[in-house]
């Protein structure tokens, strides 16, 4: 079983000669590193890129994809949403511009062992090309800072799934960035699995930005297949699954806690 550590600051004492890649905004300059992985088996997992920068400037990727995800929420509520919805996704959009004070910097955590990050290869393949999304290179331009974890223990019926599912907090009670009533982060499920049934006492979104994937949300209603930039918001208390297809998910997550919707 390949074991990839979430804590990606530690690829600095593996790394090999830094590149340079130009986001499409010409505004910034990202350092990319090429790192190599170990299983516990001792084989080696082939090269992967990861975006690294010093750890004191951690807000400004995080912030900047808390401003994509804004920005996209809002225009999504704007074009095909309604009522509730459309409130519901405006207020969020509008949290997530709040000032950086909202947001204190969080302690370090111990790296665990996050399976699901073996498919980072094929997610940053599917996500920095020519004709990505503003919110597509924000998500990857955050992945390295954020606190990546197993969501469910490795333990009875959960075993498969967690080593298919990553979770990773940017901001929010267990993210880099703590904040105690917002949460924003990013998601991985690896190809062919099914996320089971599962309830939220706040309403969440999720934002699709690669991969192949169908959500159901409610007790009695069918999985409807999603595509990049598709937004699916479950309300508090109300039972989702997800089940993918051929090619792992990458989404966008969030939640108000006080927002039951």
């Amino acid at each position: 079983m390949s074991y990839v550590s979430s804590n990606l600051w530690e690829v600095s004492r593996f790394s090999l000669p830094l590149i340079e890649r130009r986001s499409r905004t010409a505004t910034e300059t990202v350092r990319v590193s090429r790192a190599t992985f170990t299983t516990t088996k001792g084989r080696k997992l082939k090269r992967i890129a990861v975006f690294m920068k010093p750890k004191p400037t951690v807000r400004d990727p995080l912030f900047r994809f808390a401003r994509a995800t804004s920005e996209h929420l809002l225009y999504f509520s704007q074009e095909y949403c309604y009522g509730e919805h459309k409130e519901f996704l405006q207020t969020v959009s509008t949290t997530l511009l709040a000032p950086k004070t909202t947001f204190d910097a969080a302690e370090s955590r111990v790296p665990t062992p996050v399976r699901a990050l073996k498919h980072m290869p094929k997610i940053f393949r599917d996500n920095s090309h020519k004709s990505s999304s503003y919110l597509q290179e924000s998500a990857i331009l955050a992945f390295g800072f954020v606190n990546w974890s197993e969501y469910f223990p490795d333990s009875g019926s959960s075993q498969t799934l967690s080593s298919e599912y990553a979770i990773g907090e940017g901001i929010g009670p267990y993210g880099t960035l703590r904040s105690k009533n917002t949460a924003l982060g990013l998601f991985i499920i690896g190809p062919n699995t099914l996320y089971p049934p599962k309830i939220q006492s706040v309403a969440e979104y999720f934002i699709v930005l690669s991969g192949d994937a169908a959500f159901q949300v409610g007790a009695d209603t069918h999985f409807l297949k999603k595509k990049s930039g598709d937004i699916i918001v479950h309300k508090g208390d109300q039972p989702y699954a997800i089940q993918t297809g051929d090619n792992p998910l990458f989404a966008v997550f969030g939640r108000i806690s006080k927002t039951h919707y």
